[in-house]
Formats: C-alpha cells, structure tokens, sequence
C-alpha cells in the first residue's frame, strides 16, 4: 500500500478524507460570499436580456421599472437568496413571495421561466433567463474564477 501525504500550508493529511474534513467548509464559504455574487450578476444580466428587454406588458405592471438593487423586480440581486443546500451546493432563489392569484403558487421567477397559464400572450411564454444564466456562466466560467479567487485570497494555492 502507498501512503500518500498532502502538505497544505502549515497542515499535514495523511488521507483524502482529512483533506476534504478541512477544505469543505472554506470551499463553502467561499461559494457563499464570492460565488454567490458572480452568480446572482449573470443572473441579473440575463433578466434585464431575456425578460426585461423582451418587451413591455399591456394588462399588468412590473414589480419594478427599474433594475437597481432594493426595486423588486426580477433583476433586484436582494430578492436572489443564496442558501448552501449541501457541501460544495449552493442554490440562489427568487425571494419575492407570489402575490398575485395567477401566479398559481409559484414565485415569479419559476413563472418567467417556464411562462404563465395558457401562454397566449408574449408575457406569457416562457423567457428562460435562468437557463440563460447558466448557458453563460459554462462559457465565462466567470464562477470557477470567483471559486478560485476566493480561495487563494483565504491562503491557499490553486493552480
């Protein structure tokens, strides 16, 4: 049997679970305090692209006109809520609760992305921006950069 021994910093492992027991919880850190933020930008980008941009509904009012954070709308990074659902797993939701009865109990952002009731309507279709996001986020790897950053600004070497 070979004994493999993995030098980090000032700590030594003689197992890779020892390795993982110590690096999860910074790998999770980092995934909600940079990550999250990369990830709710290109969100917010494909909301303005896909949804906003697409046109300006006839029968009813947005949340919000505006895009800017603290708006409401569908492109307000503060309604994306990022919770660590399990080691190294992050899912970041829309927070605004569905107020309106059509929105047939889902949050609006379920609602743009798979579109509304009969989907007669342009505003009624489906606008994936969510989909858009991650389309985006596989060709920039802008979140791999964000990981890797991350943890090299908590003291490890990533190479």
């Amino acid at each position: 049997m070979v004994k493999v021994v993995v030098r980090l910093a000032n700590k030594s492992f003689t197992s890779f679970n020892d390795l993982i027991k110590y690096l999860q919880p910074i790998v999770n850190e980092v995934l909600l305090d940079d990550v999250k933020d990369v990830v709710r930008d290109e969100i917010e980008s494909s909301a303005i692209e896909v949804i906003l941009n697409a046109g300006e509904p006839i029968w009813y009012n947005r949340r919000s006109s505006t895009n800017s954070l603290g708006s409401g709308g569908i492109a307000d990074k503060a309604e994306m809520e990022a919770t660590l659902i399990e080691n190294g797993v992050v899912s970041i939701e829309d927070t605004a609760l569905p107020s309106r009865p059509w929105n047939n109990g889902r949050t609006l952002a379920e609602n743009l992305e798979y579109g509304y009731n009969d989907m007669t309507h342009w505003w009624d279709q489906p606008r994936p921006f969510i989909q858009q996001s991650r389309e985006n986020l596989e060709q920039n790897k802008n979140h791999v950069r964000s990981l890797k950053n991350g943890l090299i600004k908590r003291g490890l070497t990533v190479v």
